[in-house]
Formats: C-alpha cells, sequence, structure tokens
C-alpha cells in the first residue's frame, strides 16, 4: 500500500479508515477549505460503514450535497502527528471519482467551504501528500 508521512518507530498509531472524493469539473478540483487547511471532500468511516457509505454522509456534512461515486482511484496511508491532541494517526484513506449531485442539505457544516481550484493550485493547497497523489492520479 503507498504510504506518506513518516511513521516514527516506537509510536502507537491510532488507525483510521476514510473514504474521499477527487471531483473534477470543467479542469477545476472541488476541495474543501475548513478553519485548519485545504482537504479532499471526505472523512472517517464510522462503525460498519462502507468506504462509499462514509463518503455520501461526509458529503451530505460537510457541504450538505448528494454524491455519484464512480471509479475507485485506489487507497492511500497518510501518518501524522495531531499536536493539539497530542496523537498519532494512521489514515487508510479510499479515493474514488465523484460526481456532485443536488443540493440536499443548506445547514451543513458552516465552516466547511467547498472551493473549485485548477489542479496545481489544488494540489498546492491541499494539506496531506496522500490527498494530493489521489489528484494525481484521477
Amino acid at each position: 500500500m503507498l504510504e506518506f508521512g513518516e511513521k516514527i518507530p516506537g509510536q502507537n498509531y491510532l488507525q483510521r479508515p476514510g473514504a474521499y472524493a477527487v471531483i473534477e469539473k470543467d479542469g477545476l478540483y472541488a476541495v474543501v477549505k475548513n478553519p485548519k487547511s485545504y482537504f479532499l471532500l471526505g472523512g472517517g468511516i464510522e462503525g460498519d460503514e462502507t468506504p462509499e457509505e462514509a463518503l455520501r454522509r461526509e458529503a451530505l456534512e460537510e457541504i450538505g450535497m448528494s454524491i455519484e461515486i464512480g471509479e475507485k482511484i485506489g487507497v492511500a496511508t497518510q501518518h501524522l502527528y495531531v499536536p493539539e491532541a497530542d496523537l498519532y494517526v494512521t489514515k487508510e484513506g479510499h479515493f474514488y471519482k465523484v460526481t456532485l449531485l443536488d443540493e440536499v442539505d443548506p445547514n451543513s457544516e458552516p465552516d466547511h467551504e467547498l472551493q473549485w481550484l485548477p489542479k496545481e493550485e489544488a494540489i498546492q493547497k491541499i494539506f496531506h501528500q496522500s490527498h494530493q497523489w489521489a489528484i494525481e492520479q484521477a
């Protein structure tokens, strides 16, 4: 499996699977800006969810939109340290090509803003290397 970030020997890492969307339209890529940085649309898989179910839920929560999930791009892990939680995390990301459909809930998370950026700008601004990789693969 493709890995990004440094995994420090001897540290315990919380395993956090997630699902993320690469959305391209008219040469622009959808990214979500929140107070911390820029990310692909998506997030953690909860309970018995499939990656696809998690991605649909995250799209509704983050931007209030329904989605159509297309081809799976791949799986990549991102090792990182979260200083505010003093926690080491390995995020196993399942990446998909996705199409946005309809706005379903206008009351989505107010601190998550959908932005459309040219490919190089999206790659430059996105925080996780695994998300950058997924855009390159799409």
